[in-house]
């Protein structure tokens, strides 16, 4: 009985192990992914830069007739894309590079407002990384065209083919839209990047 208790005791254990390492790896940890800071009208978020020509992303709401509620704490990020091809984007440098050929997600939370300073048609998220010193991005993942004007909670899946050492959120059309727009993208409460299960299962 005392030897039966033991096994079941220990496989106990080894559940709790597994449980943890299969749900719990988060490799990736984004610092300040409630885009939290103090109010400016010219941006400066801890943790995160603007990203490309033109990006002068906006700290909300309060601004350009914006007044949603944060998805959580006190201060979200605006994005916008011109007419004229330049959009919005930010980028982090990750702690811990995420490895070529594993899966990751992370969820976020995304809203569009209808009155954004005339830049009121929906846009996408674009997740995009960068690997080391090389300049140019690499296209992770996309998420839906983005009509809602209320808060709601996407995941986000890729794969990298390359590892990946910076983050970037930017603004962008539709996909498969090749015309230019004025529109609009409220972020907020993004987590960590996680390994996908099955990729913890290997």
């Amino acid at each position: 009985m005392k030897r039966l208790k033991r096994v079941s005791f220990l496989l106990f254990l080894l559940t709790v192990w597994v449980t943890g390492q299969v749900c719990g790896q988060r490799l990736g940890e984004i610092r300040n992914g409630g885009f939290e800071t103090s109010f400016s009208t010219t941006f400066s978020m801890p943790d995160w830069l603007p990203w490309g020509n033109g990006s002068t992303p906006d700290i909300l709401p309060g601004q350009w007739h914006v007044g949603l509620r944060p998805q959580q704490g006190n201060t979200y990020l605006g994005l916008i894309n011109r007419e004229d091809g330049t959009r919005e984007a930010v980028r982090q440098h990750l702690q811990t590079p995420l490895k070529a050929g594993r899966c990751y997600y992370f969820t976020i939370a995304l809203a569009r407002h209808a009155d954004y300073a005339g830049f009121g048609l929906p846009l996408s998220l674009q997740v995009r990384g960068l690997a080391g010193n090389q300049g140019k991005s690499i296209l992770l993942a996309r998420s839906p065209l983005v009509y809602h004007s209320s808060w709601k909670v996407y995941t986000l899946e890729f794969t990298p083919d390359q590892t990946i050492t910076d983050l970037i959120l930017e603004a962008a059309p539709g996909p498969g839209v090749l015309i230019h727009y004025r529109g609009n993208l409220l972020v907020d409460g993004m987590s960590g990047v996680s390994a996908c299960i099955r990729a913890a299962l290997h």
